[in-house]
């Protein structure tokens, strides 16, 4: 059954039972999610905001610029493109709440597919306790697809603005793997092995670090941003709001064994410039490292300097690696 087999309210009379089931599964309802006032079906969507600070991000996906369907499935698009959203959220300390999506899809598109994607809304919000609660619907010749996501934090958000001389730089998880299974996709092998097939999994299939950015928050004098465009352009972006430089040492990136295992002579530059690996990107005082490390896996992987110093990336020798081999994602470039 294609969409031009139903007319919109039967549509998204669908789509709307998709998520309800999706969130029951995962034991929520609007009745739990007890600022939500009003729910999935209405003209809008209303809630009483509980917390002292709400986050409020967007992100839009389009088709053969963000994703190809000949290399995930609708169910994998529709995770991911959350997860971006989700992330965003979890960069600035927050829990992520509400989410609406705008779709644009071709009147010749698939009603399963259509749910499958749903479905992966449906339950990446269950796996981070948010919820879906409305949106829009429109036919366009390419698919696209367009999500607002709303927040809440108890602590004030956290920013890119606050490095300084002498914090350290960390992550809170492994970095290059999401990059390194987009290149393996683009191999179009006819079969991958289990290495290959864990960072393909890890491509399609990211878990933003939200649990380790409410932690964050607690602290003072924290900056953070999630590994969206690669850890080098990110941390350039962090340190132009911070007016700072930094050091970096490349024997200090952390990289899963599969990634240096199927690219042994470019892991390095896979895990600097890849980009959708969702882990966060943060500079804290070198004092709190200790006590970090009881609540959440890091990995300190430079220093903060001067902003005249730059940003440098060293090897195991101290010598400076050429900056051009770990430029990300950039939308115009």
């Amino acid at each position: 059954m294609l969409i031009n087999d139903v007319n919109e309210f039967e549509l998204i009379s669908i789509l709307a039972k998709v998520l309800d089931q999706g969130h029951a599964k995962w034991g929520m309802s609007s009745m739990n999610h007890l600022d939500l006032t009003v729910s999935n079906g209405d003209d809008a969507a209303a809630w009483a905001p509980n917390t002292p600070y709400e986050v409020f991000t967007m992100d839009a996906c389009v088709e053969n610029v963000h994703f190809r369907r000949d290399f995930s499935g609708w169910y994998e698009i529709g995770w991911k493109t959350l997860a971006s959203n989700i992330s965003d959220i979890a960069s600035m300390g927050a829990q992520p709440l509400y989410g609406l999506v705008t779709l644009g899809v071709p009147a010749t598109f698939s009603v399963k597919e259509l749910k499958e994607m749903y479905q992966g809304f449906a339950d990446i919000s269950g796996q981070y306790q948010m919820m879906m609660v409305g949106g829009d619907l429109v036919r366009s010749d390419n698919v696209f697809i367009s999500i607002s996501l709303i927040g809440g934090s108890d602590a004030p958000p956290l920013t890119r603005s606050k490095a300084s001389e002498g914090d350290v730089v960390i992550l809170t998880g492994t970095v290059g793997a999401s990059k390194a299974g987009l290149l393996l996709l683009q191999k179009e092998l006819p079969i991958y092995d289990n290495n290959e097939t864990f960072l393909i999994e890890k491509h399609r299939k990211p878990y933003p670090h939200v649990s380790q950015g409410k932690v964050l928050s607690r602290l003072q004098n924290v900056s953070t941003m999630d590994v969206s465009d690669g850890v080098f352009s990110d941390l350039t972006k962090l340190c132009e709001s911070s007016e700072c430089g930094a050091i970096i040492h490349s024997e200090s990136i952390p990289v899963d064994d599969q990634l240096s295992d199927c690219f042994p002579e470019d892991f390095l530059k896979i895990a600097l410039s890849g980009g959708e690996d969702y882990v966060l990107l943060a500079t804290v005082n070198p004092d709190q490292i200790d006590n970090l490390k009881q609540n959440i896996d890091l990995f300190v992987i430079g220093k903060i300097v001067s902003k005249e110093q730059g940003i440098s990336v060293l090897d195991t020798h101290g010598n400076h690696q050429d900056k051009n081999d770990f430029l990300g994602w950039d939308h115009f470039r």
